[in-house]
């Protein structure tokens, strides 16, 4: 949802802008918080505060996060849409680093996601010893992943 605050700010020599306080105090942004910067299809820079976490697009959880039709959505917000009842997952099967590098991309993708949520603030470094992979792999599906959120904010 867009909403216009009547503000406007001016580009220095430098190509920096000013965020007003009004607006970072209502985002909850931060002096030191990092910003993601996405372009949509309309000549529109659109900045969000950055969160190395994957979460749904509708509730913002992330606990069992799935990718469905290029978006980001949590199990109880699928079941939500699709106005069933959750039914309980298999568990998943223990994670084998050794096995790893031979699984299909979306699977890497979704055990990224998981291991992004179990441990925060991890750099690539770590999460690629984590997850058996180098960390040259997991910055391409971090960026996998930054390109699919980008899609989803885009629309």
């Amino acid at each position: 949802m867009k909403r216009t605050t009547g503000i406007v700010r001016e580009m220095d020599a430098l190509g920096r802008v000013v965020i007003p306080k009004e607006a970072r105090d209502l985002l909850k942004i931060a002096p030191a918080d990092s910003l993601e910067i996405f372009i949509d299809g309309t000549n529109q820079i659109i900045l969000r505060k950055y969160t190395s976490t994957v979460s749904c697009m509708f509730c913002s959880s992330t606990e069992g996060i799935k990718m469905f039709k290029e978006k980001l959505v949590c199990s109880e917000c699928w079941w939500e849409a699709i106005g069933g009842r959750p039914v309980e997952e298999p568990p998943a099967p223990e994670d084998k680093p050794a096995k790893t590098n031979r699984l299909n991309k979306e699977a890497q993708l979704a055990r990224l996601a998981k291991v992004l949520r179990e441990n925060p603030g991890s750099n690539q470094k770590r999460i690629a010893e984590i997850m058996g992979l180098s960390q040259g792999r997991i910055s391409q599906l971090m960026k996998e992943i930054q390109q699919q959120a980008c899609k989803i904010f885009a629309r």
